[in-house]
C-alpha cells in the first residue's frame, strides 16, 4: 500500500494493518484495519491531503483528538461509531488504550465526481456539520461487506468492494452532505438531550462552553448548536442561563442560603452579575423575589 496515511500509521505503530484493500478501481478508496492489544501512549498526525478519513471504531477506547490546535474530543469513544475528517484539517489523535478500528480514505475528487454541481456545498456541509463518533449501522454494514469481498481471491473481488464503497459514499452524502436548506433542523435524540442537560445541571458552578456540550453529545460544535436549538427552542448559552435562573428561583424560595451564596451556587461570578442577570429575566432583584416568595 502506498497511501501516505497508512504509511504514517505503520511508522507510528511499527506494525502493518491486520487487513487491507489496495486502491479500489473507480472510487480510489483504501480500506485497512488496525489493532493494538497493549496500552501505552500513541499519538498520530495524519498528513493533510485531498482525502477524507473515515474512522469506524470497532471496540471501546479512550482518546483525545485535535483539528489543528483545537481539541475536539477528550474521553471515551463508544464501539460501533464513526467519524469523518475532511481534507486539509491537520487531524491529530492520541490514545493510551488498546484499539481496533477500520480506516477508510475517500479522495475528495471522488466526492466531486459524484456530487457534480453540488460538490462545493456538500464539501462545506461535511466540513462543518458531520457529527463526531455517531452510530451509523449502514456504514458498518458496507465496510464489513467490503472487507469480506477483499478476502475473496476471485478477479471480481475489488470491483465488488468498489461498488460497496460507492454505495457507502452515496449514503454519507445523503445523510450528512445535505445542507438541509428549506428543512427544519434535526434535533438531538432524547438520550443525547438527557446527557447534555444532566451535564449542565451537574456543572452549574463551572464555565460551560458549547464545545463542552458538543463533546458530551458526540457532535461537532456547529451541528450540535443547531440540533440543540431544534430540540429546546433556545441556543445553548441561553438555555444554560435559563437553567441557572430557574435554579436560583428554587434556592431563593427555600431561604436556606444568602443571596450571594445562591448566585455563586448557580454559576455567577459575583453578586452584582447575579443581580443584573436575575433582574433581566425575572423582572425583580433576587432579594425582592425572595421576599415575595
Amino acid at each position: 500500500m502506498t497511501d501516505d496515511i497508512v504509511d504514517a500509521l505503520q511508522d507510528t505503530y511499527r506494525m502493518c494493518p491486520t487487513q487491507a484493500l489496495p486502491e479500489l478501481p473507480s472510487t480510489g478508496m483504501r480500506v485497512s484495519r488496525w489493532r493494538r492489544a497493549m496500552t501505552g501512549l500513541t499519538q498520530v498526525m495524519h498528513h493533510p491531503r485531498q482525502t477524507y478519513i473515515l474512522s469506524l471504531i470497532l471496540t471501546p477506547m479512550r482518546a483525545r483528538a485535535w483539528l489543528g490546535s483545537s481539541e475536539i474530543w477528550s474521553g471515551p469513544i463508544r464501539a460501533n461509531t464513526i467519524r469523518l475528517t475532511p481534507p486539509n484539517r491537520s487531524p491529530t489523535w492520541q490514545t493510551d488504550t488498546p484499539f481496533d478500528f477500520l480506516l477508510l480514505t475517500i479522495p475528495s475528487q471522488t466526492i466531486d465526481r459524484i456530487a457534480g454541481s453540488m460538490a462545493v456545498e456538500i464539501h462545506e456541509t461535511l466540513r462543518t456539520t458531520f457529527p463526531l463518533y455517531v452510530r451509523d449501522q449502514a456504514v458498518f454494514q458496507y465496510a464489513q461487506q467490503m472487507m469480506a469481498a477483499g478476502r475473496n481471491r476471485n478477479r471480481w473481488a475489488l470491483h465488488i468492494a468498489d461498488g460497496l464503497g460507492l454505495a457507502m459514499i452515496a449514503h454519507l452524502l445523503a445523510h450528512y452532505g445535505d445542507s438541509g436548506e428549506g428543512k427544519l433542523p434535526t434535533g438531538l435524540s432524547p438520550s443525547c438531550l438527557r446527557r447534555v442537560t444532566k451535564f449542565i445541571a451537574d456543572h452549574m458552578t463551572d464555565d460551560i462552553h458549547v464545545s463542552d456540550l458538543a463533546i458530551v453529545a458526540g457532535l461537532c460544535e456547529s451541528y450540535f448548536a443547531h440540533a440543540f436549538r431544534a430540540s429546546t427552542g433556545l441556543p445553548p448559552h441561553r438555555f444554560i442561563m435559563s437553567q441557572r435562573i430557574e435554579r436560583a428561583r428554587l434556592l431563593l424560595a427555600s431561604n436556606g442560603m444568602s443571596v450571594s451564596e445562591v448566585g455563586l451556587d448557580c454559576g455567577f461570578k459575583d453578586a452584582s452579575h447575579f443581580a443584573r442577570v436575575f433582574r433581566a429575566h425575572a423582572g425583580v432583584s433576587p432579594g425582592s423575589y425572595r421576599v415575595s416568595n
